[in-house]
């Protein structure tokens, strides 16, 4: 029974300790102390605020959307926790991005060469105010801060990691303005302005921050955008004809999954968690161009592809609809580096070589 009632009274006492730290935590003018004054005044304020009606009762539906922000308070409370993002200056802007990935292809690699980095620009307007950007990015992405980029104080990449590699990085900002941040840490992706994810990591970022955000943009495939105005740029059209040397069809499916094209990045000037890599082999459908145009890879037909000379690796990024059927010609080694998704056929055998688990009835 005593062993019981001590459990009750240390319960009680946390419970106790618990309520006075949240209480504290509204605290209006941050002085330490809550006043009766000061807690009454904040109810009052609050509940004025959720009597839509103003009829001085709240109805359940009231209530409701009560509940709901309190609950969505208590998840950004418990997640700006863990987003160890610098504070912003009393005169800075602070401009979000979030996006899924890149319209356009980088020649270097901030991910290994058995990743495609994406890239895409964020035009910095004219204008004197200093910003604060926080860069989201869902794939490996290598933002390009062009125009203004004196008026950037501090840029935040966040991005995931993959294989101990934190997949973002920049060009345009000297490193001492950069941070870098890891999403699956900081959980505020989001590629859709108007989304619940968009505004939940907004209220994140000023909680953190110490600022409110000025400009809230989510764009899925992204190419460029002007900030602070947040206004999407769209990628100028590509040739649809293909270049010499190189198939049509190979050529169309380039331009339609990178509208926004091949992008030639020095490494030498990314600002990165690890040093940028020029790719020794493009990424994907740039990849297979680049070595058909050397005459290493040969087509067969749609999506068969015959590999006639040594190639030191398989372009990075062959995954779903990237992928395609390779014939690896008689004699010739085996490539480094992963296929992906792609089927890998022996011109010997027929067969799939090893590590090639995605044949089906191909």
């Amino acid at each position: 029974m005593r062993d019981y009632q001590a459990r009750v009274n240390k319960d009680d006492g946390r419970t106790r300790t618990s309520l006075a730290r949240s209480l504290l935590a509204l605290d209006p003018n941050k002085d330490g102390r809550l006043t009766a004054e000061e807690l009454t005044k904040l109810a009052t304020e609050t509940f004025a605020r959720y009597d839509t009606n103003g009829d001085e009762i709240l109805s359940r539906e009231e209530v409701a959307v009560l509940s709901e922000n309190i609950h969505r308070d208590r998840t950004v409370q418990t997640k700006a926790a863990k987003c160890d993002l610098p504070k912003a200056a009393a005169n800075e802007q602070l401009a979000v991005l979030g996006i899924y990935g890149g319209e356009g292809l980088s020649t270097a690699s901030i991910v290994g060469m058995d990743e495609r980095t994406a890239t895409g620009k964020v035009v910095i307007e004219p204008g004197d105010k200093p910003l604060y950007l926080v860069l989201i990015t869902y794939d490996p992405m290598l933002w390009q801060i062009v125009g203004n980029t004196k008026r950037v104080l501090h840029a935040v990449a966040i991005g995931r990691t993959r294989d101990d590699m934190l997949g973002v990085g920049i060009t345009g900002l000297p490193r001492d303005r950069v941070t870098f941040l890891d999403e699956n840490e900081c959980k505020l992706s989001f590629d859709s302005t108007k989304s619940a994810r968009a505004k939940e990591a907004s209220a994140i970022i000023e909680r953190v921050v110490g600022r409110p955000v000025t400009t809230l943009a989510g764009i899925h495939n992204f190419f460029a955008i002007k900030m602070p105005s947040g206004t999407p740029v769209q990628a100028p059209p590509l040739k649809q004809k293909a270049p010499a040397g190189v198939p049509q069809d190979i050529w169309t499916d380039f331009v339609q999954f990178f509208p926004g094209g091949l992008t030639s990045i020095d490494a030498a000037t990314v600002v990165a968690p690890e040093p940028a890599q020029p790719y020794d082999v493009l990424p994907a459908e740039a990849g297979i161009i680049q070595l058909m145009k050397t005459g290493a890879i040969e087509r067969l037909g749609y999506g068969k592809l015959r590999i006639a000379k040594p190639i030191r690796r398989y372009p990075a990024g062959l995954y779903g609809a990237h992928s395609v059927t390779f014939v690896l010609g008689k004699g010739v080694p085996q490539p480094g580096g992963l296929p992906g998704h792609s089927c890998v056929l022996s011109e010997e055998t027929g067969k799939p070589l090893p590590g090639s688990q995605t044949c089906g009835s191909r």
